[in-house]
């Protein structure tokens, strides 16, 4: 009984993360585990290259990614326009 109400649901949920990370492909936006939200621009086997902002990249381990975003896709700024 115990195996199902706690082992189970969370051996699901590390091999749902697993599939979710190596799903993931450039310009995918996700969240990361620091609440960080970013476009993919470069990955490797360990580490993702995220697009923050505009010429804003920072990175982060693989693993760190908790999902893919659910907020849509980062707002495109105008020409000129200031944040």
């Amino acid at each position: 009984v115990m195996y199902f109400l706690f082992i189970r649901p969370q051996s699901k949920k590390a091999s749902d993360h697993q599939k979710m990370l190596a799903a993931l492909k450039r310009n995918d936006e996700v969240v990361t585990t620091g609440g960080l939200i970013g476009k993919i621009a470069e990955l490797n086997d360990k580490l993702v290259t995220l697009e923050i902002a505009p010429n804003v990249r920072v990175r982060v381990e693989r693993n760190q990614i908790a999902a893919i975003s659910s907020y849509g896709r980062m707002p495109r700024r105008e020409k000129g326009e200031q944040s």
